[in-house]
């Protein structure tokens, strides 16, 4: 996998929320959001967020515990 910026990485731990509650919590905007997950989900090489979250975690990028669900 292609190497990932340091705002993805952060980012990577919040797929499960939607863009709004992500960009609260970095303060930026939903479509910035979406401009880093679009950016993941294509060094990743998958169509979906839950797909994306599987690779992740299956590359060892991201840690089941680390992931923010609520």
């Amino acid at each position: 996998m292609t190497k990932f910026t340091e705002k993805e990485l952060e980012i990577m731990k919040y797929l499960c929320l939607e863009n709004k509650e992500i960009g609260e919590i970095f303060y930026i905007t939903p479509k910035t959001v979406q401009t880093h997950i679009v950016n993941i989900r294509q060094k990743v090489g998958v169509k979906s967020r839950a797909s994306m979250v599987v690779e992740l975690i299956k590359a060892g990028i991201l840690n089941i515990d680390d992931v923010v669900t609520n």
